[in-house]
């Protein structure tokens, strides 16, 4: 059976962010450039989120394990 459009889409996905990892290196455009701020945003709000020590990485596991569960239970 050959793949459809679903079957593809992560392929995509994974291909749109290679171009944008690779065009942020040269932010030249206004656009690329909003794009990497707000990129380094995200990654700015993650890292304070995460101390790095063991028991939080332990503790934000159990979270993304018990909202996996919930997710599984309310198919």
């Amino acid at each position: 059976m050959p793949p459809g459009p679903v079957d593809l889409a992560p392929v995509g996905l994974a291909l749109a962010v290679l171009v944008l990892a690779l065009a942020r290196r040269r932010a030249l455009s206004r656009a690329m450039r909003r794009i990497a701020r707000a990129e380094r945003a995200g990654f700015g709000a993650l890292q304070a989120l995460h101390s790095g020590l063991v028991g939080d990485d332990v503790a934000w596991m159990a979270v993304g394990l018990a909202l996996f569960a919930i997710a599984c239970a309310a198919r």
